[in-house]
């Protein structure tokens, strides 16, 4: 980097980011953007604020927790863990919020088959929200293994491919 370059805020980054190689010379200085390292930081993101957050509870519970009749510490660990995902700034988001958020700047068809996976998990933890918020515990037991597995989808999926772009292999 020459001395006339500067740093993009990460607005500016997130403003180029569906560029492949963006050239902004409204400033009087050419700023040159790589998609790559975007991409690194979404999915970085994405593994701190939904990979991390989505099975914080759920995860380290006994799996006799799951089954039926599922504990009610168990519905409040999954309630916790999907529709208070995450709070920030005095609100709070759902798994499902949390990843339109993040992900809103990614090019669609996505650029892996690791982030595919991770909206079609998102999608199915979208369709529990009403047994989530109603807490209906039969729907919530005949559906805990595809809740868990979608959470375990979202959780793998976004740290290897984290791991991967980290190392700095795209595909």
């Amino acid at each position: 980097m020459g001395p006339e370059a500067q740093v993009l805020t990460l607005e500016e980054r997130r403003a180029l980011s569906s560029i492949k190689w963006g050239l902004l010379t409204g400033r009087g200085w050419p700023i040159v953007c790589v998609v790559a390292g975007e991409l690194r930081e979404t999915v970085a993101a994405l593994k701190h604020d939904l990979a991390k957050s989505v099975a914080w509870r759920s995860a380290n519970l006994e799996p006799g927790a799951w089954a039926a009749p599922m504990d009610a510490a168990c519905v409040d660990a999954l309630v916790g863990d999907l529709l208070f995902t995450r709070r920030r700034a005095g609100s709070v988001e759902s798994a499902w919020q949390v990843w339109e958020r993040l992900s809103a700047d990614l090019v669609q068809p996505y650029a892996s088959v690791e982030l595919t996976r991770v909206a079609a998990a998102i999608e199915v933890l979208r369709g529990m929200e009403p047994i989530l918020r109603s807490r209906d515990v039969a729907s919530l037991e005949a559906a805990g293994g595809e809740i868990r597995a979608a959470q375990s989808v979202i959780r793998h999926e976004l740290a290897a491919l984290h791991r991967r772009l980290v190392r700095g292999n795209r595909r």
